[in-house]
């Protein structure tokens, strides 16, 4: 990891005595926990990782202590089973303290044992005798068993509702003059740890669960609801998976651009035919920080014309591994008409840094884009605080000629920790508006109006849902999905506009916020699902939920836009799994309970852990010596300035040869292919001529 809490947690035993090599060994250690407050609940998600390179077997904690406060939950001792090496365990802990202060900082105690390798194969051998073995684990006599002990530093979370000011800071921006001879890429090294998990809030039920399924088809036929533009198939980049792909159009000018890990396409042509870039040093002339990286975000504000192109960097580190510097955001942005003409020369870029955030060499991940009124915003994760940054430029700064200084207002990460790794809310309007899960019980929303130089938020209830379980199957015997950095992060986030005729002397109803997100299996939804809460806008109450859900497959990574005409919510999303389905994309609006299949894998995407720089295994230790993972987000936006035309980029995963092999680690293997799908209602694709009385 990155990041470290207060302390670490060190087995406290001897390598060699445990596992008969003085190199092997157990290290747990805690990572950032996700904090919550419930009246004078204290509610702690504490992951547990092995940072060893040996697995702990039956890891038990045996006694927990918080400072001021009593343990309500778990009973002791608390099992933990095997954790293996790089692998996480949560330990979910409820406490009642008395004195809860906001913001205060409480010590928490943990001590436990575990068994190695090498003692699970000693146990078996002297415990043939299963009297003597049951006799001696009653007397607690157990010599093949090793202590640990976690000291930690909980940090009680903001009350809300609360407010904050926001930090300000100014920068010159640059202008591009490619193209640029190619320069050495470095290695793409980028670490998906996880974030701080969710707490298990108290069990509520605010709404009913959504009683009709949403089935996933492929498009056309006769009535069909949704009608597409565009599917295009384009090339990915073998070798960088998952993509993470955003797509976006400027609309009658024809430009797209579509990004992924780590290449940008772009088309001239409506999204017809695409360019594809692979190193970008030939558009900006350079290798920023430690080299460009990872994450890619696209968006178009139409009331400026520009397109925005958001680029991760890696931090710099010197030969020993160590970091010497902070990575960055480059945000980017240029005409359509300019791109058309000269890709390598129309952009003006500023690199928005960790220490530019007043955040030293932290490492920021998990980027995304979004736009109001008047202002730019992007968001992305501080990883070493755990919460949170989003930071804005205005329009008019965005439209002086390249040179120019310019300024970033920003929040700090330490006010949205519960926040971390969502996305902002698309088709805002004069309010940014993100949300986060205090527990799995509760959402924090934040609100930051264009022009103000605070920002505040507001806890809001939602029915209670499970984070314990997102294995998906498919048909390979392979597993997809692995949602990434955190599994129920609110990806999804639009704001819904009220439509519709008010009476005489009646106050406009409010608009609605629609948030959501991945939720796990449980004993009312088999599979994987889509999590949706809609959340008015001026009373921050809970005023609906919605499941996107099916018996027989999962659906994941939501993303959301809106129709501005009729306030429709259109969604893409990724679905597959249930032992028949691999993973695709499809796209439809939500209420029709029935979305489109817009790509056609026919394997899933496998890599060689002896071969790749981080091993995401989706299977949960089902499948061993595999890497498996579908990716992180996806994108929807508006196609240029129409209201009910949208834009995403899906991908797919394809055997080069299916007569050849079956799977992606045999030759020839697979190749994933990315798409740019432009789709809408029926009459918004062909609009009739207005009628003539």
């Amino acid at each position: 990891m990155k990041n470290a809490l207060v302390a670490m947690a060190v087995a406290g035993m001897a390598a060699t005595s445990l596992f008969g090599s003085a190199s092997a060994k157990v290290v747990l250690q805690e990572t950032i926990p996700g904090v919550a407050v419930e009246g004078s609940e204290l509610l702690v998600a504490l992951p547990i990782r092995n940072a060893g390179d040996t697995t702990a077997f039956r890891v038990t904690v045996t006694d927990i202590e918080l400072r001021g406060g009593r343990l309500d939950r778990p009973t002791l001792p608390a099992q933990l089973g095997t954790i293996a090496p790089d692998e996480s365990v949560v330990l979910n802990l409820r406490f009642d303290v008395r004195r809860l202060a906001p913001s205060s900082t409480l010590r928490l105690e943990i001590e436990g044992r575990f068994a190695g390798a090498q003692d699970r194969n000693d146990r078996r051998d002297r415990d043939s005798d299963r009297d003597r073995r049951r006799d001696r684990d009653r007397s607690g006599d157990r010599d093949d068993l090793h202590e640990f002990r976690i000291l930690a530093t909980i940090q009680v979370p903001a009350a809300a509702p609360g407010a904050a000011t926001t930090g300000t800071n100014k920068g010159k921006t640059n202008t591009t003059h490619g193209p640029y001879p190619a320069l050495p890429q470095a290695p793409q090294t980028e670490d998906n740890e996880f974030r701080a998990p969710t707490p298990l809030g108290t069990p509520r039920l605010i709404f009913l669960p959504t009683a009709t399924g949403t089935a996933a088809q492929n498009p056309g036929g006769a009535g069909a609801a949704v009608g597409f533009v565009f599917d295009t198939q384009s090339g990915g980049v073998a070798n960088r998976f998952p993509p993470d792909p955003s797509g976006v159009s400027s609309g009658s000018s024809n430009v797209v651009l579509a990004t992924g890990n780590l290449y940008i396409k772009y088309s001239i042509d409506g999204g017809a035919t695409f360019t594809t870039i692979s190193n970008l040093s030939t558009v900006f002339g350079d290798n920023p920080d430690g080299g460009y990286c990872c994450d890619q975000v696209v968006h178009y504000v139409p009331s400026i014309d520009r397109m925005v192109w958001l680029i991760q960097t890696n931090q710099p580190k010197d030969a020993a591994g160590n970091v010497t510097g902070p990575n960055s955001l480059r945000v980017a942005w240029a005409k359509p008409s300019d791109i058309a003409s000269n890709f390598y020369g129309a952009w003006t870029w500023f690199d928005v840094s960790s220490s530019f955030l007043g955040l030293s060499n932290n490492w920021l991940d998990f980027p995304d884009l979004s736009t109001s009124n008047g202002y730019l915003y992007l968001s992305v994760d501080d990883t070493a605080t755990g919460g949170l940054v989003v930071a804005r430029i205005s329009y008019a700064d965005m439209q002086l000629p390249g040179g120019s200084t310019v300024t970033w207002d920003f929040t700090h990460p330490s006010d949205s920790k519960s926040a971390v790794s969502s996305h902002l809310t698309q088709n805002a309007s004069n309010i940014m508006y993100w949300a986060g899960h205090n527990s799995t019980s509760q959402l924090r929303i934040f609100r930051w109006a264009d022009g103000a130089n605070t920002y505040s938020w507001t806890d809001v209830n939602n029915t209670s849902y499970s984070t314990a379980d997102y294995t998906s199957k498919a048909p390979d015997g392979q597993y997809w999905l692995d949602p990434r950095p955190k599994g129920d992060s609110i990806i999804g986030a639009a704001r819904k506009p009220f439509v519709g005729l008010v009476a005489p002397g009646q106050p406009t109803p409010a608009d609605q916020l629609w948030f959501a997100w991945d939720a796990g299996r449980d004993a009312t939804f088999q599979q994987p699902y889509i999590r949706i809460v809609m959340v008015d806008s001026q009373s921050f109450n809970n005023v609906g939920e919605l499941q996107v859900w099916n018996s027989n497959n999962a659906f994941a990574y939501p993303a959301l836009a809106v129709n501005s005409s009729t306030a429709e919510v259109a969604i893409s999303l990724m679905w597959g799994g249930g032992g028949s389905f691999y993973m695709n994309n499809a796209v439809g609006f939500l209420g029709d309970f029935v979305v489109y299949n817009t790509t056609s894998s026919n394997v899933t995407l496998t890599a060689n852990p002896a071969n790749a720089t981080g091993c995401d295994d989706a299977s949960g230790g089902a499948v061993k010596g595999r890497c498996t993972r579908s990716g992180d987000y996806l994108s929807v936006r508006r196609v240029g300035s129409a209201s009910g035309l949208f834009g995403t980029l899906g991908y797919e995963v394809n055997l080069v040869d299916s007569t050849k092999s079956t799977d992606c680690l045999t030759a020839p293997g697979c190749v994933q292919n990315v798409r740019w799908i432009e789709w809408g209602r029926p009459g918004d694709i062909n609009p009739q001529p207005p009628r003539i009385n």
